[in-house]
């Protein structure tokens, strides 16, 4: 490959935080806003303008309900449970949204990000958008984080920054350990408005075998009735199509592709959507592509949009509800599943995460889903340490997306409530050690898990306070 020698050139620190976020992801923004609750003077960077990340520029505007236990026990609270609950004050989400048989949350994508505007005003963070971290370095004690925008280069200085990108890009500049990407499974969510979702209910009542029970966020077909009867919220599980009839017997006369291009899986049809809205998230399709291969992710993005065209035309022909049925978005952003992966003092693994095991060191919970193998309920919670989010090599680092957390297999903590839950405690830890003038590594994990609590983050019950020590 040819280079180039760019030449040296002093740039400018623009701003001094006590806490630099990078990534406006749900990640970030519960990153930021917990920090400066907890006393910091915090800066958010996004390289977009728009808040949200794959809930909004990813149009994966639902959230796996991750908040609810089967026996119907809250065991995310915090900052994520307030986002929900602005969403349902603004018209933008269900009410009576804490049901523990209720798989997913659908929500309105563009009053999110007014959630969200909201909570980083309130709180008194400062937001820097159309910015990407260029570059990285160790300014001991401090660390220097390079931005580029329109204005130019920009350089900040900061007591402790938190990683909230999807593909660890300060960890990747500061090299740190860590797995490079690699090719993965991403799609391009699309919204249609002039849906009539009481029609398209009304198909799977007369035809229950169209709907495919315990697949993805395992769902019972009595779960989706009753969630559209009594709470209307509409959600057929991703892959759903896979077993809905007009939609393979259009496939099978050659009207529709499983695959086409660089497409497969085009009959996944996953459906999202509430009673009081005309509107469907439709997910469906997936690429194979590297997250750092821009080439790559551009010639699936401009595919992927053809693409999701041809399925709403397929709908409109087959699916009762459908047939006034149109376009109103495609996802400003293709959405990619994994990444990077760090190198943490601690590597979670699914095999702990499924059995439940404690940690001393848990920052979060999250209910555990059923498992689509066995069909089983939602079990009961699962602890995430704080170690997974520490870097080895970056003593001023944390990283906080559940893409890039060093987890076994990576992305295991991808869903979206449970970075919310991964990105507040890391903002709060990151506001501790800029505090104490020290890294995240040596703040001791209890007064982590005090000020979280302060935060009515959930750790467990008063029994499991007192082992830790905290109650």
């Amino acid at each position: 490959m040819k280079t180039i020698f760019e030449s040296a050139r002093e740039v400018p620190v623009r701003y001094e935080p006590h806490v630099l976020v990078i990534g406006a992801g749900l990640t970030g923004v519960c990153a930021a806003v917990a920090a400066a609750r907890a006393g910091a003077d915090t800066l958010l960077v996004e390289h977009s303008q728009m808040l949200g990340g794959v809930a909004t520029a990813g149009l994966m505007a639902s959230f796996n309900n991750r908040f609810i236990t089967a026996d119907g026990a809250q065991v995310v609270r915090g900052i994520p449970a307030e986002i929900v609950d602005g969403l349902v004050a603004l018209g933008g989400a269900r009410p009576d949204w804490r049901r523990p048989n209720l798989p997913h949350i659908p929500f309105d994508p563009e009053l999110l990000q007014i959630v969200l505007i909201r909570m980083l005003r309130d709180a008194g963070v400062v937001v820097l958008f159309g910015s990407a971290a260029v570059a990285a370095g160790q300014e001991s004690p401090k660390v220097a984080v390079i931005l580029e925008n329109k204005a130019g280069r920009e350089a900040v200085l900061t007591d402790a920054v938190v990683d909230a990108t999807g593909e660890a890009v300060v960890a990747a500049h500061l090299q740190v350990e860590h797995d490079e990407s690699r090719p993965a499974g991403a799609s391009l969510e699309f919204r249609m408005a002039g849906v009539d979702l009481a029609l398209f209910f009304d198909h799977f009542r007369r035809h229950p075998e169209d709907f495919a029970e315990n697949i993805d966020v395992a769902t019972e077909f009595e779960d989706f009735v009753r969630n559209w009867m009594e709470l209307g919220v509409f959600h057929l599980p991703h892959g759903g199509g896979e077993m809905m009839r007009p939609i393979q017997d259009a496939i099978r006369r050659g009207e529709y592709f499983k695959q086409r291009g660089s497409a497969t899986g085009l009959d996944a049809f996953g459906f999202y959507g509430t009673a009081d809205r005309d509107t469907v998230i439709v997910n469906t399709g997936f690429f194979e592509v590297d997250s750092l291969d821009p080439l790559g992710i551009s010639r699936a993005v401009m595919e992927a949009r053809e693409r999701c065209f041809e399925a709403a035309e397929l709908l409109r022909q087959v699916m009762p509800g459908f047939e006034q049925a149109y376009v109103v978005q495609t996802a400003p952003e293709l959405g990619v599943r994994i990444s990077r992966r760090i190198h943490g003092e601690m590597t979670l693994t699914r095999r702990q995460l499924e059995a439940g095991e404690e940690f001393d060191d848990v920052v979060g919970v999250q209910a555990r889903m059923r498992q689509v193998e066995r069909a089983e309920q939602r079990l009961s919670a699962s602890e995430l340490p704080y170690r997974i989010m520490l870097p080895r090599g970056a003593p001023r680092l944390l990283v906080a997306s559940g893409k890039t957390v060093s987890t076994e297999p990576r992305g295991l903590l991808r869903a979206e409530v449970t970075c919310m839950v991964v990105g507040q405690a890391a903002g709060v830890a990151a506001a501790r050690a800029a505090s104490a003038a020290r890294s995240p590594s040596q703040i001791a994990v209890q007064q982590i898990q005090q000020a979280l609590l302060r935060q009515d983050v959930y750790l467990g019950s008063d029994e499991r306070l007192r082992r830790l020590g905290v109650k």
